[in-house]
């Protein structure tokens, strides 16, 4: 069972409000929003039971949606919480995803967490997109260790910082479940990272980690050596605009091939300011990392002569599978653009290739069609400046 914000999590408050009011559980349960936006549930109980209660068959329960219809559904929890009632419903689900829904440190969040209690089998926590910082994890943190089935956690885009992290970090180690972790757009530095980076390793299952938009910096990066020996199931690897510049991108690209057991399939390093140094690294690397097939590199200042040293590398790399190549905003002109249409007659399962926002003329555009004709299965984005 999931709870979403607009529908299911919602009904199901309702669900379990009417069973405080009628102080009997609800066998089935269904709901729709109708052509008024009105969102209606239904509870439809056996006729044994309407009997008994000389209730009618539906008992409807309608409420109209709005941009903080999130406030009305904590109240319908809050009402069954505060009435001590059986949530044994509650233990079915098994996500909780409440996305840009303004939960902060106060009521909200005190509402979540209760809802949060009750809900012990869950396996994914989805708070993208709120404001609950570093005192909001300091609550929650207690709770994850509540939760020990849990496998995805997404705090993304809620400003914990270093202190936030640190916090979370304390908890994370008992989290040995856990295969996806997105803490992206969170202020996290070079101690938030340290913190992080020590206690990653003990989580084996991982699969995704999502550290986007912090500023781990050429710093921060390195302490996550452990873990990238110790997490041999990660697939997916976000550091897309953490400031790491030519040095941090370096380190990586030297610590990926040491990584044997790691099979590394997607690789986000967008906006790093990664140039030509650390392009000629990455570059290096790829014979050494054949799971790859998706890279980001967009945003960064690769130039014609950065994608020149790529494009070769890419050509040369018989094992590589690489389907999706970002290079969108990269200054790539008329050279670099000519080794990209070199590489792709040797780069026969490369299925997308992003070159937005890059100086591409009349001439160059041409000459990237004329290869694409041969081609069909390749999608070239060549969105002008």
């Amino acid at each position: 069972m999931q709870m979403s914000l607009h529908n299911d999590v919602f009904f199901a408050a309702i669900k379990v409000a009417l069973e405080v009011v009628l102080d009997k559980p609800l066998k089935n349960v269904s709901w729709y929003e109708n052509d008024t936006h009105n969102l209606r549930l239904t509870c439809k109980t056996v006729k044994e039971d309407v009997d008994k209660m000389r209730l009618p068959i539906k008992v409807s329960v309608s409420l109209t949606a709005s941009d903080r219809i999130e406030r009305r559904l904590f109240e319908k929890v809050g009402i069954a919480l505060n009435k001590n009632c059986k949530l044994s419903n509650l233990r079915t689900i098994t996500k909780l995803q409440f996305k840009s829904c303004g939960i902060k440190t106060g009521i909200l969040l005190t509402k979540f967490l209760a809802l949060l209690e009750n809900c012990p089998n869950v396996k994914t926590i989805d708070l993208e997109h709120n404001i609950i910082g570093a005192e909001g994890i300091n609550r929650l943190a207690d709770m994850l260790l509540q939760c020990p089935e849990l496998k995805k956690l997404n705090l993304s885009c809620n400003w914990i910082g270093d202190n936030g992290a640190i916090r979370l970090a304390g908890v994370l180690r008992q989290c040995t479940t856990l295969t996806e972790l997105n803490l992206g757009v969170n202020n996290i530095k070079t101690e938030g990272a340290s913190w992080l980076a020590g206690v990653l390793p003990q989580c084996t299952a991982l699969t995704k980690l999502d550290l986007y938009y912090n500023q781990l910096g050429n710093n921060g990066i390195v302490f996550f050596e452990e873990m990238l020996l110790k997490c041999t199931r990660l697939t997916h690897l976000n550091l897309g605009n953490n400031q790491l510049g030519d040095t941090g991108t370096t380190w990586l690209a030297k610590m990926l091939p040491q990584c044997h057991n790691l099979a590394l399939t997607n690789l986000n390093l967008d906006a790093n300011d990664i140039g030509y140094y650390g392009t000629v690294s990455l570059a290096n690397m790829l014979p050494k990392c054949t799971a790859l097939t998706e890279l980001d590199l967009g945003n960064n200042l690769l130039g014609n002569n950065g994608t020149t040293i790529l494009a070769e590398a890419i050509a040369q790399c018989n094992n590589l599978a690489l389907t999706v190549l970002n290079l969108q905003n990269n200054r790539i002109g008329y050279d670099g653009i000519v080794s990209l249409v070199n590489m792709i007659p040797k780069c026969t399962t490369l299925t997308v290739l992003d070159l937005n926002y890059n100086p591409i003329n009349d001439e160059t555009s041409d000459l990237l069609g004329v290869v694409l004709i041969e081609y069909p299965n390749l999608q070239c984005f060549r969105r002008e400046l």
